[in-house]
């Protein structure tokens, strides 16, 4: 399978994982702002995507004057099917890839037994959000003239069936 079909492949099941299945039980916690004007948001979903695959999504960030300032999102996928862990999780390392040497943007991909753990924590107060658009095109969605709005965050997380508060 060459770059371009496994990236494709990523995207395709992150849509499916995030637009498709349904939400589960969510945290009740509000928004908590601290004395520097900086307010912390988590986004939480639980999903069954299919018979034998449960996805758990954890989305923390922090913001600031309607700007984003660091995301820390955790997902797990949970299967029995050695075969699907596997193949999802060559897909999110070769999507993750070009990631690689960008300061300020760490991500992890762990398999251990049947659950694919994904952790990825992105600066953006201080990363190169050209050097993101310049690696993905898409990320432009996001970020505009150098940063990303707590709103739009907050509408991908929502529209994707994530609960934010």
């Amino acid at each position: 399978m060459n770059k371009k079909s496994k990236i494709l492949s990523i995207m395709v099941i992150f849509v499916f994982v995030l637009f498709i299945s349904g939400c589960g039980k969510t945290d009740d916690t509000e928004n908590k702002t601290d004395d520097s004007g900086v307010t912390t948001v988590t986004c939480t979903k639980n999903a069954t995507i299919a018979e034998g695959i449960e996805s758990k999504f954890n989305c923390q960030y922090t913001y600031k004057d309607g700007y984003v300032q660091e995301v820390h999102t955790v997902e797990e996928l949970t299967s029995d099917n050695e075969n699907y862990l596997n193949t999802y999780k060559s897909l999110l390392e070769d999507a993750y890839e070009p990631y690689q040497a960008v300061k300020y943007y760490e991500y992890d991909i762990q398999l251990d037994g049947n659950t694919l753990k994904t952790e990825v924590k992105i600066d953006y107060a201080n990363v190169n959000t050209d050097e993101l658009i310049a690696i993905d095109t898409s990320n432009a969605s996001l970020i505009k003239d150098g940063k990303v709005k707590e709103e739009d965050l907050r509408s991908l997380y929502e529209t994707g069936g994530a609960t934010c508060k």
